[in-house]
């Protein structure tokens, strides 16, 4: 939905343009179909699509990497790239299993992405191909993680995958409510 501003800068911005051509209603029409056509389309240059954790993904005595259900995007094209953001909320019963993830792309895809420590704030740089350990304990926690997808020539889709570090009769979480959105740049 079109925000209250977004709606005052249009409308500004096309009386500008042709003060006398369009009526109000019309305005609005066109301003909603500009502000919403790229909303929930990662196919189109500025277009974004977010996917989110309906239910909590609990990871049980296994080391196997599994992909988190409601963390895969739709189809993505060959030769287009995409700023992808990533917030997972997470916990543990303790700090023994901790959490393993890996984003994985269509074949030949590339991905930079940074993902910020949790214990001093600095950035760890990663490729697609790295796995990464998430240190966990029983405290609700948040991880944030972004970067460039380039889906060189493969058409495919991204999505994350998630283990236990070190297997544990325990569960290892990630909670309802966290994202991977994805922003077509190129």
């Amino acid at each position: 939905m079109v925000s209250a501003e977004q709606t005052v800068i249009f409308e500004r911005l096309m009386r500008q343009l042709n003060p006398h051509s369009l009526e109000n209603e019309t305005l609005i029409d066109v301003m909603n179909a500009i502000f919403s056509a790229n909303a929930d389309d990662a196919s189109v240059l500025g277009g974004s699509e977010v996917k989110v954790v309906a239910v909590d993904f609990d990871i049980n005595n296994d080391e196997t990497l599994a992909d988190v259900t409601g963390l895969e995007t739709s189809s993505l094209a060959a030769g287009t790239k995409y700023l992808v953001e990533l917030l997972l909320i997470t916990i543990s019963a303790t700090t023994t299993p901790d959490m393993d993830i890996l984003f994985v792309g269509s074949t030949n895809s590339t991905m930079a992405w940074d993902l910020g420590a949790s214990v001093d704030g600095a950035l760890i740089a990663k490729l697609i191909t790295d796995e990464v350990t998430l240190p966990m304990d029983n405290v609700l926690s948040t991880v944030k993680a972004s970067g460039i997808l380039d889906v060189v020539d493969t058409v495919g889709t991204l999505k994350l995958q998630a283990a236990q570090n070190t297997a544990t009769v325990e569960n290892t979480t990630i909670k309802a409510g966290s994202i991977l959105k994805i922003t077509r740049v190129e």
